[in-house]
């Protein structure tokens, strides 16, 4: 493991807990399997040129969909982005809904899911006709 991120949440679903504090975070794990990796620590600065920190505030936003636990696109794609480069491929073995897929789609990105529930597997397939559906229209508009 090379690092941990701390993903701090806007807004938390509704917690019972009674005998500790609710959970507003989620961990990123930086993964490699070699000590020599890909990471493109200039294509996720921060916006005043600072390297990014291990603790990322992004507003968060609900989905309308039927998956409980969606990771926000503004989430994943600095994880895209600083561990790969356009053509490459990339792994997610928790698909869910697909939000990987969605990004790996706008930034060029190959990649592979993986999901066992039938049904969030059609909800992610949906979201990523969706989202290439969006990116023609936007870029025929942009070319007239």
């Amino acid at each position: 493991m090379y690092g941990i991120l701390f993903f701090c949440k806007s807004l938390v679903t509704h917690n019972s807990v009674r005998d500790r504090p609710t959970k507003s975070h989620e961990y990123i794990f930086l993964l490699s399997k070699s000590p020599k990796y890909y990471y493109d620590y200039e294509n996720v600065r921060e916006s005043n040129g600072r390297n990014r920190r291990t603790v990322w505030f992004i507003p968060t936003e609900p989905f309308l969909g039927a998956h409980f636990a969606t990771f926000l696109p503004k989430l994943v794609e600095p994880c895209v982005l600083a561990g790969s480069r356009p053509d490459d491929w990339v792994l997610d073995p928790f698909f869910g809904a697909g939000t990987v897929g969605v990004v790996c789609e706008q930034q060029r990105r190959k990649y592979v899911g993986i999901e066992l529930n039938p049904r969030y597997v059609q909800l992610a397939v949906e979201r990523i006709q969706n989202t290439e559906r969006l990116l023609f229209s936007y870029d025929r508009e942009r070319a007239q």
